[in-house]
C-alpha cells in the first residue's frame, strides 16, 4: 500500500509541476491573398490568448485568421496566459498584397506648381510637374495617393494662392482614379487596373 501511495504522490507531484510552468507565447503566420493572414499559435503552457493585430483590432481565438485592409507594417502581438502569469511575443508583419485604391492628381497649368494635396487633412505630397493630357498612376511628377477604399476628404493648395475647396472623393479598391486640377475646378475620371 505504501508503494501505491508513493507512486500516486509522485505522479501527482509530476502533474502539478507540469502545470506550474510559465506560459511562453510564440506563433507563425502565412500571408494569403489580399491582406488575409492565417496565424498559427505555437505557445506553450497556455490556457488563454489575446491577439493584437497592430491595426486597432483584437481576437481571443487560438489560431485566428485576420484580414488587413491596407498595406504596411503591423506589429502583431500575442499574449499567452495561464494561472501562473502571462507572456507576450511581437512579430512585425510587412504586408504588401492588399489591392489598394488609388487616385492620381495632376494639372496642365504650371503656374499652380507645386500643388500640395491633402487627404483627410493630412498632406500627402506635391504635384511637381504639369502634363498636357491624362496619365497613368504613379507617373513621375504627378502625385498618386494609395489608401484604404472608401470616401476620403480632398483639398489642394497651389502657388499664387490657388486653392481647390474640400470635396469628398471615393477611393475604390482596384481602381486608379484621376483628378485634374483645372482653372475652373476639378475633372474626375477612372480606369480599372486590377
Amino acid at each position: 500500500m505504501a508503494k501505491k501511495n508513493f507512486l500516486f504522490g509522485l505522479f501527482s507531484l509530476l502533474v502539478l509541476l507540469g502545470c506550474n510552468h510559465n506560459p511562453v507565447a510564440s506563433f507563425t503566420f502565412e500571408v494569403k491573398e489580399d491582406g488575409e493572414v492565417v496565424f498559427v499559435n505555437s505557445s506553450e503552457n497556455s490556457k488563454s490568448f489575446q491577439w493584437e493585430f497592430g491595426d486597432g483590432t483584437f481576437d481571443v481565438a487560438s489560431n485566428p485568421t485576420h484580414k488587413f485592409s491596407a498595406n504596411g507594417k503591423y506589429d502583431v502581438k500575442l499574449t499567452a496566459t495561464n494561472g501562473k502569469g502571462s507572456h507576450s511575443s511581437v512579430v512585425t508583419l510587412n504586408l504588401d498584397n492588399v489591392a489598394a485604391a488609388n487616385y492620381v492628381f495632376w494639372t496642365k497649368h504650371s503656374n499652380y506648381l507645386p500643388v500640395e494635396i491633402y487627404i483627410d487633412g493630412a498632406l500627402q505630397g506635391n504635384i511637381r510637374k504639369s502634363f498636357s493630357s491624362a496619365l497613368d498612376c504613379f507617373a513621375p511628377g504627378a502625385l498618386t495617393v494609395s489608401t484604404t477604399p472608401g470616401n476620403h476628404r480632398f483639398r489642394a493648395r497651389g502657388r499664387n494662392g490657388s486653392e481647390w475647396t474640400e470635396i469628398e472623393l471615393e477611393f475604390v479598391k482596384g481602381d486608379c482614379k484621376y483628378l485634374s486640377l483645372n482653372r475652373t475646378g476639378l475633372s474626375k475620371f477612372s480606369r480599372n487596373f486590377a
